[in-house]
């Protein structure tokens, strides 16, 4: 810090301030509490998507909850910090502000690693669900495990930052404080590199999908979001050292308290919007893919494989017509999958439009009486499940 900042300063003000002084309260409370809103909304909307159109709910799905409310504490905190000192310049600071300010600083501080850390586990659950590989799946389970390592020391580093304790908010008569400066940037430069690593980890994998470019575009826009976060983080950074080099710690402050939570609150958002697209899907198709509203009505598992063939009720599932059926049981069977992309010269039926088509057939040690005798009533030596949406 240098004496030179204060030689362009107006006097202390503080007992009779001017009826509109300068403060950044107004930006604290117009960017974190929409943003705040904003991430509870897309919270909400992940557990409708998952309760009523997935109907599964995970520890994914409750860990974000969880993140959500510490991120609404912390909200809740910077905007009550703003009735005291929190974006007022100095000189217009009464100093019985300055105490409940010190509180409010310190439970925000406590409170931001769970925040920050339950949403990257619970991005770290979904990977575990959506991405079956085995190095990603190591991935997340290392992602994991660092969080909640970040989580519990950097939370008990800062309550224990000065001892004893409320020495943060008040002068006592023996007290002793680790180098907080180097705290707050040590944390917020490791919290910034898991950020990077979490939130961009699924670039590597959508890179490889072939989807339509509409459904493409929206995958891809849903996980880059995380690129905000990234740069948010890395602002904050550098707004820290401005802060510790500054005497206006409160006018400051407000700025680090905004990038915090536009760091959090747009965390959550980026981690609930691959749990909302079923409802994303069913608002905006095209590009999201199908209505998953009804889709657990025509679903098609291949035992032994680690995927489904899934279409809503109103994509019917078409056989040719020599092999037509009324209806198709869900017996366990081993299969051969063979998938091809046709025109509409090679469809024997003769509809006119460009589809994929699964053949399953039946491995001669699958063939149970059972299944030969219906497969022998229909005809057949295969089903065949065609998939009617436009293929890229």
């Amino acid at each position: 810090m240098g004496g030179e900042q204060l030689t362009g300063w107006p006097p202390l003000n503080y007992n009779n301030p001017p009826p509109h002084p300068e403060t950044r309260r107004a930006l604290l409370l117009g960017i974190e509490a929409p943003l705040t809103a904003l991430a509870l909304l897309f919270v909400g909307a992940r557990f409708y998507s998952r309760t009523y159109i997935k109907r599964v709910i995970g520890w994914d799905d409750y860990c974000m909850l969880a993140a959500a409310l510490f991120a609404a504490t912390v909200t809740m905190l910077h905007c009550y910090g703003t009735k005291y000192a929190i974006g007022f310049h100095i000189t217009d600071v009464h100093p019985s502000w300055i105490k409940p300010t010190a509180k409010i600083t310190w439970g925000s501080l406590v409170l931001y690693a769970p925040t920050a850390s339950l949403a990257k586990i619970s991005i770290c659950l979904s990977y575990l669900r959506l991405f079956p590989s085995t190095s990603d799946r190591r991935f997340a389970q290392f992602g994991i495990a660092f969080s909640v390592l970040y989580c519990i020391i950097v939370t008990v580093l800062n309550i224990v930052q000065c001892l004893p304790i409320h020495a943060y908010w008040e002068p006592v008569a023996a007290w002793k404080c680790i180098n907080r400066e180097a705290l707050t940037i040590a944390s917020q430069a490791v919290n910034s590199l898991s950020d990077f690593l979490i939130f961009l980890w699924p670039a590597r994998t959508l890179s490889g999908i072939r989807l339509p470019p509409a459904q493409r575009f929206g995958l891809i826009f849903v996980f880059s979001i995380g690129v905000i976060i990234c740069i948010a983080g890395v602002f904050r950074i550098w707004y820290l050292t401005v802060y510790f080099d500054s005497y206006d710690i409160f006018y400051e402050g407000a700025t680090v308290f905004i990038l915090a939570g536009i760091e959090t609150n747009v965390g959550i958002i980026c981690g609930s919007l691959p749990g909302c697209k079923p409802l994303l899907a069913s608002l905006f198709p095209r590009v999201f893919g199908s209505n998953y509203s009804t889709m657990s009505q025509n679903r098609y598992v291949l035992p032994g494989q680690r995927m489904s063939l899934r279409f809503p009720p109103e994509e019917r599932v078409y056989l040719p017509p020599e092999r037509t059926s009324s209806t198709i049981s869900m017996e366990s069977v081993p299969v051969k999958l063979e998938v091809r992309q046709s025109t509409p010269d090679s469809e024997p039926w003769g509809r006119n439009m460009k589809t994929s088509i699964a053949i399953l057939t039946p491995v001669p040690e699958a063939w149970s009486p059972t299944v030969s005798e219906r497969m022998h009533e229909r005809g057949a030596t295969s089903w065949f499940i065609e998939n009617e949406r436009d293929t890229p």
